[in-house]
């Protein structure tokens, strides 16, 4: 029901003015590979044990198209940070670090060994009983702003980064990277909030809760928040992210910079009512987009490297991964363009009018930059009493379907790569 609001108050907008002509077909280019060729740099910092990929433009393999030329008075490239979620590493979202770097940024993607692929891996085959460590969620916002400090100090010697603009950076995270990226931007983790709420009820249908309430230990009492800030952020894009009970409208109301936050249908792990259509609410910085993929699952955006550990059913992914990946690319591109780069002439993308135009029959997007708590909360009731229309009365049926298939799916897979294991064992 929440999300039928969303793609109403999104279809009322769609008719609103949009480019056409030249300036259309400009636009409608961001689907493609920039001008730049792409040099990637690995190397190691000193706060992780893990290395960091930089992927920098170099000299456009064409000449400028109107889309593509640069700011006028720009004299050094913008920075974006990618966080992966949990289980997944640096090189998830090494499709998506390339291609905005074929578009002039520079783009850092870090891995967080203590909730990476080898943490999920030393869980399921009993080498720990914890999710991650606690103190990942302290860990995880200050490597981001350790690598930051660290490729910022080498410029001054190191020829790759001399370049880059290390106070005008951009933060991308999916899942246990969208809490990492929301709290550099300013949400502070809120310790009130958690101890409000944790332990969870006995029965959830949010499994991220029970992740967030691994943090409800991180400080004394008397201590009610940790903050983690840092000031070179200046836009962020999160994907499913969680934080609902982590951060809470206190400190959701305390990110001062743009977000675009990107939600999907399906997720059962990380709900995009509780853990992104009501915190969207709570965000009160004037530049806010919340973006739905219909159709679209935790992994769809999540690239399949060939490294993993194994190989989950294609179900998890959603029915079209591709595309809520080129989705991942073309708004976060055309969002990072008009915020960190200044450039307003991709304003018009973060419209309905521009989405409507990008979806796919497979995976219809919507977009919507307001979202008054009053009427979702009306929305919420009509439902719960039943006097929705008809078509959105199903809406429990089928989240109820998604959830069972999706937990059998996961659990096969599991249960493969355990009985794997243990061959291998033998």
């Amino acid at each position: 029901a929440a999300l039928d609001l969303v793609e109403q108050i999104a279809l009322q907008t769609a008719p609103e003015t949009f480019p056409s002509g030249p300036e259309a077909a400009l636009l409608d280019q961001l689907t493609a590979r920039g001008p730049f060729q792409v040099s990637q740099v690995t190397t190691f910092v000193k706060a992780s044990a893990a290395p960091v990929d930089v992927y920098l433009p170099r000299s456009p393999t064409t000449f400028f198209s109107e889309v593509f030329r640069p700011i006028e008075g720009t004299t050094s490239i913008p920075t974006v940070i990618i966080s992966h979620g949990f289980g997944n590493e640096r090189k998830t979202y090494s499709y998506l670090a390339e291609f905005l770097a074929t578009h002039g940024f520079a783009v850092i993607n870090v891995e967080h060994p203590g909730s990476s692929a080898d943490q999920f891996n030393a869980l399921v085959s009993g080498r720990t009983g914890r999710v991650v460590p606690d103190d990942e969620f302290t860990r995880r916002p200050e490597l981001i702003s350790q690598v930051l400090n660290e490729l910022q100090q080498r410029a001054f010697s190191d020829k790759n980064f001399a370049q880059i603009d290390f106070n005008n950076v951009g933060i991308i995270g999916q899942s246990f990277g969208g809490y990492t990226a929301l709290a550099v931007a300013g949400a502070p983790i809120n310790l009130a909030s958690l101890r409000a709420n944790c332990p969870p009820p006995e029965f959830s249908l949010n499994v991220v809760v029970l992740l967030q309430c691994q943090a409800v230990n991180l400080a004394p009492l008397g201590v009610d928040s940790l903050n983690f800030s840092d000031p070179r952020i200046r836009a962020v894009v999160a994907i499913n992210p969680m934080t609902s009970l982590i951060f809470g409208p206190e400190s959701m109301a305390e990110v001062a910079v743009p977000v675009l936050m990107m939600a999907a249908s399906s997720d059962t792990v990380a709900p995009a009512l509780p853990e992104q259509v009501i915190p969207f609410t709570w965000l009160t910085t004037p530049e806010r987009y919340l973006m739905v993929m219909d159709g679209g699952t935790h992994f769809s955006t999540i690239a399949v490297t060939g490294e993993e550990a194994f190989q989950l059913p294609p179900a998890v992914f959603g029915p079209v991964p591709d595309v809520a990946q080129r989705y991942s690319q073309v708004m976060s591109l055309a969002f990072l363009s008009r915020y960190l780069k200044g450039d307003g002439r991709y304003q018009p993308v973060l419209t309905s009018g521009f989405t409507t135009r990008l979806s796919e029959p497979e995976m219809p997007l919507s977009i919507i930059s307001e979202l008054e708590p009053e009427r979702l909360a009306q929305q919420l009731e009509l439902a719960a009493e039943g006097k929705l229309p008809s078509t959105q009365n199903t809406v429990q049926d089928t989240v109820q379907n998604t959830m069972q298939n999706s937990a059998q799916t996961v659990e096969r897979a599991l249960d493969d790569m355990m009985a794997r294991e243990a061959l291998l064992d033998k």
